[in-house]
């Protein structure tokens, strides 16, 4: 679509006596423009290519540069990384941590597949030890909140603590097996409040007979506060 600007400037010229001469200087007066504009784009041109090209030539060489000393840096790294050795040596667990014969066979044959060294696949044991002694600290932190859990609740806490645990133990010495009783202390659920409100609801509703029974079975005549809250005393 044509330039309305330039289309109703064409039109005021032609109504004026002089508009075809000025017309006509302005079209030369434009031409010569042009070829002013041409020659200096073009001397413009080339100083800005020559001076483009040397800078990506300096910038290329600082690249090839930079390249050239990190794969050196690469190349001495691997070199220094003595990768897997032939057989692994024994590694060191933190204290009180055990590994499976099994699993730590199978986790030298990942490590050598992965080709580490005996260093480096210490340190993944080290760490698996760390998340390990975390979990553990956890679980014992759990235990201990549910043993003064217990304590506080309205319903076998507070006063009616010792009573609460005495009538949880004759349900335990009647009904519970020694593998239960394991499992118990093992796990820490003998601490956690839902537990001992169960075996302390079964121990009420027991009757002398019904102990009297349980009693000569021969179980362990430790008491159940012991056996249970081995950290209450």
């Amino acid at each position: 679509m044509p330039d309305e600007n330039t289309i109703l400037t064409g039109q005021q010229g032609s109504t004026e006596g002089g508009g075809s001469a000025a017309g006509a200087e302005g079209g030369q007066q434009a031409a010569g423009g042009q070829e002013e504009g041409k020659s200096t784009g073009a001397e413009s041109g080339t100083s800005t290519g020559e001076q483009g090209g040397q800078t990506a030539g300096a910038e290329g060489g600082q690249q090839s540069q930079e390249a050239g000393e990190g794969e050196g840096e690469g190349e001495g790294e691997q070199g220094q990384d003595e990768g897997a050795p032939e057989q692994y040596e024994d590694f060191t667990l933190p204290e009180g941590m055990e590994l499976d014969p099994e699993v730590t066979e199978e986790f030298k044959t990942v490590a050598k597949e992965m080709n580490l060294s005996q260093e480096k696949a210490q340190q993944l044991i080290d760490l698996q030890g760390k998340a390990v002694a975390k979990m553990q600290e956890q679980q014992q932190k759990t235990v201990q909140q549910w043993a003064e859990d217990v304590r506080k609740d309205p319903e076998i806490g507070g006063d009616k603590f010792d009573e609460s645990v005495q009538t949880a133990k004759k349900a335990l010495d009647t009904y519970g097996s020694d593998k239960l009783k394991e499992l118990l202390d093992t796990s820490g659920l003998g601490n956690h409040p839902e537990v001992v409100r169960f075996f302390a609801k079964v121990g009420g509703t027991l009757t002398e007979d019904t102990l009297e029974e349980g009693q000569g079975g021969g179980q362990d005549s430790k008491p159940l506060a012991n056996r249970m809250y081995p950290n209450m005393s």
